[in-house]
């Protein structure tokens, strides 16, 4: 039987109040496409967002492992992610992204699970941190070629700036869900949540989801579809490669440097520390749709070369003051960056990807940023114990450097087109 036109009608009406909604709230003209998928990531996020907000504190008040131990946990879980991200978002041209998704959050979630039945055994918890970073980098891959997949091909950078919102809000709600659980110690109904969310995110992306595959919802024109080289012979993509690592060694910095220097070196109070993060998250949420639409007015070369220039640059201005509203100023200029550098360049190389390889660009840009946390905290936190100044330093030349590298593969694209 065919639907009746008056249900249809009235489904259409819930859509288009539905998308009317959410361009409300992110700021981002949604495309009726991207409605289930941001839906489903907002989920995820919220679940997965906890667990590695909490799960080095764990390491430390229940597994009981040592500085070393909770090192190298972090350095595999890194390594994992940058390794499975890549061949995860292969296998996604294959076989389709829903199920590459549906899979790797349900592993994730599943880790999550066996980590409150580990007791003290401290290499089995670390085994599990490490598959649940495993499962991270395929699911990633996969979301973000979706994203591609089902984006708007005039306007490719509003697309993921829609997603990165979703994915700030359930980072900002995962947290806190997840502190009001832990008021009371409870680590197993903590893991137990994130286990139910993540398994429940897998079930709708296997279920809810539009089927895309190496046959994916956009496809190009014919004039379009000339062959690409492969991932690792693509000049401009290698080169943007090189420049996400260096993009994301300065986020490193402001996740894991900035938090320890704002309490230890500069007096703050760790709960001043914290609204001051906030306003992260916040600026994303409340400026990513007004900022997307503007910068794509403006090459793409200009725009990856002073988007990350600008969030190495915000930490020196730590340099001549440090009191709190120095650090809130160096954590708003770092944001304006971060929030105009990472859809651009995420559009950046799905446009640079023929159809059938989409996924394998995407996990490999994904792979890039993971990489540079198996080194950064390393290579930071060591040079902080000569001074923190010349880890702000370092991180402003890794900014113009990583720009720099921005700039060059957006101009050979351009050459090459």
């Amino acid at each position: 039987m065919g639907t009746k036109p008056g249900t249809a009608k009235h489904a259409g009406k819930t859509i288009a109040k539905q998308r009317m909604w959410v361009t409300r709230i992110l700021g981002i003209e949604v495309p009726g496409s991207l409605m289930r998928l941001l839906g489903v990531s907002l989920l995820s996020s919220g679940a997965f967002s906890a667990l590695w907000s909490f799960v080095g504190i764990w390491a430390i008040h229940v597994l009981g492992a040592s500085p070393t131990a909770i090192g190298v946990m972090y350095a595999g879980d890194s390594a994992a992610s940058a390794l499975c991200g890549y061949y995860g978002g292969r296998l996604s041209d294959r076989v389709g992204r829903r199920a590459v998704m549906g899979g790797a959050w349900a592993l994730e979630a599943l880790a999550a699970c066996a980590l409150a039945l580990v007791g003290h055994h401290v290499i089995l918890g670390v085994v599990l941190v490490m598959v649940a970073g495993a499962a991270s980098g395929p699911g990633l891959a996969a979301a973000n070629a979706f994203v591609a997949d089902l984006g708007d091909a005039q306007d490719p950078t509003a697309p993921f700036g829609a997603f990165r919102v979703a994915s700030n809000l359930g980072a900002m709600a995962g947290p806190a869900l997840g502190g009001w659980v832990l008021i009371s110690d409870h680590w197993p109904l903590f893991f137990g949540g994130i286990a139910a969310m993540g398994l429940t995110s897998a079930g709708l992306a296997w279920w809810w989801l539009p089927i895309a595959s190496a046959n994916p919802i956009r496809v190009r024109t014919p004039e379009h579809q000339a062959p690409r080289p492969a991932v690792w012979r693509d000049l401009p993509f290698v080169l943007l490669l090189v420049s996400t690592w260096g993009g994301y060694l300065v986020y490193v910095g402001f996740d894991v440097v900035l938090p320890i220097a704002a309490v230890q070196d500069y007096g703050l109070k760790p709960v001043v520390w914290g609204f001051l993060a906030a306003a992260n998250p916040l600026m994303v949420v409340a400026l990513q749709g007004r900022l997307s639409r503007w910068v794509a007015h403006y090459r793409v070369d200009a725009v990856l070369l002073a988007s990350v220039s600008l969030m190495g640059a915000s930490f020196l201005l730590l340099l001549a003051r440090h009191g709190a509203a120095f650090v809130l100023m160096s954590v708003l200029v770092f944001a304006l960056g971060e929030i105009t550098w990472s859809p651009t360049t995420q559009a950046f190389a799905a446009g640079l990807a023929s159809d059938d390889r989409r996924g394998a660009y995407m996990g490999a840009l994904g792979s890039a940023g993971s990489a540079a946390w198996v080194v950064g905290p390393l290579v930071d936190l060591r040079l902080a114990t000569t001074g923190v100044g010349g880890v702000w330093i370092l991180l402003a030349g890794c900014g113009v450097g990583a720009g720099a590298l921005g700039w060059i593969s957006a101009r050979l694209r351009t050459r090459s087109a």
